[in-house]
């Protein structure tokens, strides 16, 4: 049995339970982390307070729960509250404070060292400018002491220079300073330690039978955890077009909750809850307005329907993952107890293994490239959707690359390349852009076509998927068309826009395709 509420009074009467609470469960989503804690106690008077402690301050004190997985106990209630934490840090980490103190206080002294340089700088200015003024009015006396000005410019000079020496003493001495700070506070923050001044204490109370055991569990959320996928593909095989293939999925897990999770099951999932306690209520929109007429624009943009992937390296390094959900959420278990720092590094873990296989062929899309790829194509036969993340691409034992990879449902179709066939060139230029408006009709007509040259430089023969794209209408009003002088035998995918030919390549054979197409607008349209 559950129960959650504030409990603002403290009875007298209740026992205290001398345990120590640790971390059972984690469950990670991308954004933040559900703890699970729990402690087993006798009870020996009924009821019993239960103090969970050191639970770090950015917690969300509005989710903390308890329940309990013992038959004839139940909780009563949760009470939270601030109180004053203080750190038992360990010998080296005592140390490294103690470094870090006392070079603070050097690199303090050294700055005020320079600023009294610089003070002395100022004033030796303003003296030299008051004795250059003396200087112009005493040259009009001819029987003026020239060498006295010497003498007070040698001074100057020597005070300048000894000046800039220290100055430069002091300047190099802060900066060292400064370099042994930073690695000593890097060392610090490699150990996942963080002076906290507060922390919360959960109190739960718990009604149980006297003498018998009792587990309370204590659940709460908090921010600072995230995970992000990632893939490993291995293909295996040279003696055919087909492949083994081998998935192995991972995760990146970084969390800076405040508290370290030592020996815990670890859950990932791509649930993304909303934590917001009061659902928002809209206010009124007042709409006003007079009619115009407004010319309707053609406007092309594209848009990635595909699957296939170029072997591009995906640069983006959000620091919060972005799960696609395609209307379900899952989870992933851990395979094992692990311990994860709270210190907002890379804590790379296995998910899981799956076994399947593929087929190879040359693949080349001109449009974005001039280069024909060989590439894996496949099934996604893991019994989960592949999230959009990083996929790390093996052939024969032979690191080939990182690639990005987009979602993918079970059972849906996945291309990856694995190098490029230099054997094959490829070449792709524009035939004609050009557009025609309708004498009688009330139509404009935007006609389009290229030519794709394919060369086989080998000794054998090469078949290779020529992939081309034409646009995808998304208003009735414009109709895509292809041209009667295409190249015959192709496939078009008409919801992703896509023109496949396969063109068998003979020894030094050289083939020539070419796309037309035509775009049908209105007149009263205005096009590129």
């Amino acid at each position: 049995m559950m129960f959650s509420f504030q409990w603002m009074s403290s009875l007298l009467w209740v026992g205290l339970a001398q345990a120590q609470p640790s971390i059972k469960n984690v469950l990670v989503y991308s954004d933040r982390a559900e703890i699970t804690r729990s402690v087993r106690t006798n009870c020996k008077s009924t009821p019993v307070q239960i103090d969970f402690t050191q639970i770090p301050p950015s917690v969300d004190t509005k989710t903390i729960r308890a329940m309990v997985n013992t038959k004839n106990s139940e909780i009563v209630g949760v009470v939270s509250r601030v109180v004053a934490q203080e750190i038992e840090s360990d010998d080296l980490t005592k140390q490294l404070l103690g470094a870090q103190k006392e070079l603070k206080s050097k690199i303090r002294k050294e700055k005020e060292d320079l600023a009294a340089l610089n003070s002395q700088q100022s004033l030796l200015n303003q003296y030299e400018r008051l004795f250059y003024t003396s200087l112009v009015e005493e040259m009009r006396d001819s029987a003026a002491s020239k060498s006295k000005w010497r003498s007070t410019m040698n001074s100057f000079r020597e005070e300048e220079a000894d000046l800039y020496a220290q100055t430069h003493k002091h300047t190099v001495q802060l900066r060292e300073l400064n370099r042994e700070l930073t690695l000593i506070d890097k060392q610090i923050q490699r150990r996942g330690t963080q002076k906290t001044e507060e922390s919360i204490t959960a109190s739960a109370t718990v009604d149980c039978s006297v003498g018998s055991a009792v587990e309370v569990l204590l659940m709460y959320v908090i921010a600072g955890a995230t995970w992000e996928p990632e893939y490993d593909v291995h293909f295996s095989g040279s003696k055919s077009d087909e492949r083994s293939v081998t998935l192995i999925t991972s995760a990146i897990v970084r969390q800076s909750t405040g508290e370290n999770w030592e020996n815990a099951t670890v859950s990932l999932t791509t649930a993304q809850p909303n934590l917001g306690s009061q659902s928002p209520y809209p206010k009124p929109i007042y709409v006003d307005g007079k009619e115009r007429e407004t010319q309707k624009v053609l406007v092309e943009g594209q848009e990635d329907r595909s699957s296939f992937e170029e072997g591009t390296v995906n640069e983006s390094t959000a620091r919060q993952s972005r799960l696609e959900q395609a209307g379900q959420s899952f989870s992933f278990t851990l395979p094992s107890k692990t311990t994860i720092a709270s210190n907002g590094h890379e804590h790379w873990v296995p998910l899981d293994e799956k076994k399947g296989s593929g087929s190879l062929r040359n693949l080349s899309i001109p449009r974005a490239a001039p280069v024909v790829y060989q590439a894996v194509s496949m099934d996604n036969f893991a019994p989960y959707p592949i999230l959009a993340g990083t996929v790390h691409v093996h052939n024969n034992g032979s690191y080939m690359g990182t690639h990005s990879i987009n979602y993918a449902a079970p059972g849906e179709p996945i291309e990856l390349a694995i190098s490029e066939t230099p054997e094959i060139k490829v070449s792709r230029k524009t035939l004609h852009n050009k557009k025609k408006s309708s004498v009688i009709g009330k139509n404009q007509k935007l006609q389009r076509a290229y030519r794709i040259e394919l060369v086989n430089l080998s000794d054998s023969s090469k078949t290779v998927i020529v992939r081309e794209s034409i646009p995808v209408s998304k208003n009735s009003d414009v109709v895509v068309e292809i041209g009667e002088q295409t190249t015959p035998n192709f496939e078009h995918d008409s919801n992703q826009g896509f023109v496949d030919w396969s063109i068998e390549l003979k020894p030094k054979e050289t083939q020539t395709l070419e796309l037309y197409y035509q775009l049908t607008i209105p007149s009263d349209w205005s096009g590129p």
